[in-house]
């Protein structure tokens, strides 16, 4: 017998028991080593995902600064001209040389990417320009003749100030003279000219105050905005 210190009979340990003690050591030591494989994988999986959302995203911001790119090649240095514009191209040259402004080409075309980003049947948004209701004009060929007619003449009564001519084509012909009384251009003028207009017809507003900043945004050949006529 086994007495333990106070005469009492221990227990006596056997082979099977100390077997199933190891056996159970031993799993759990297995499935230590499994989880912390399967940590180690989940980490790696979870790092591969990454990288590779990394690459999709780095391939997708270079081919936006590519195409941003070959559109302003494409368009000669005009920022941010798009196809449908740059497609009436050689109607914009026709007209201009009609009315003896082809100088002023990259201008019409920055103008009608303001207007309308060459969409729809009035691209130069020039129904107002013949008296008639916006967007009454259907024919493109027809929108951009009247257009660039009505460039050439408040162009030619604004001196060859283009920033005048470019407020005045969205104004109407009425700013180039209150314009001339202040000064000349300026978005001081612009603002007091939309003002009273608008007061007078009971409009909430009237034109585009900042009708000479969006079309220059399109606009870049580093000349002067003055061009004698």
């Amino acid at each position: 017998m086994n007495l333990s210190d106070d005469g009492k009979l221990g227990k006596i340990p056997t082979t099977q028991e100390d077997s199933t003690t190891q056996h159970n050591t031993r799993y759990k030591g297995c499935m230590f080593v499994q989880f912390q494989l399967e940590r180690s994988v989940t980490k790696q999986r979870k790092e591969i995902v990454f990288l590779f959302f990394s690459l999709i995203i780095c391939l997708f911001v270079f081919f936006v600064q590519l195409q941003k790119s070959d559109t302003m090649d494409s368009g000669e240095g005009k920022t941010g001209i798009n196809a449908s514009v740059l497609g009436y191209q050689p109607l914009l040259q026709k007209y201009a040389a009609k009315y003896g402004v082809s100088e002023y080409e990259t201008f019409l075309m920055a103008q009608m990417m303001q207007e309308s980003g060459g969409q729809g049947g009035d691209p130069m948004q020039a129904s107002e320009s013949l008296g008639l209701p916006p967007n009454r004009i259907t024919n493109p060929e027809q929108s951009i003749d009247a257009g660039v007619k009505h460039f050439a003449s408040v162009l030619k009564l604004s001196n060859g100030d283009l920033k005048l001519a470019a407020q005045s084509y969205n104004f109407g012909n009425g700013f180039i003279q209150y314009a001339k009384a202040r000064g000349g251009y300026s978005k001081e003028n612009a603002i007091a000219f939309s003002q009273m207009m608008a007061k007078k017809y009971n409009w909430k507003r009237y034109g585009d105050v900042d009708y000479v900043d969006h079309v220059f945004r399109y606009y870049e050949d580093g000349t002067s905005t003055r061009i004698n006529m």
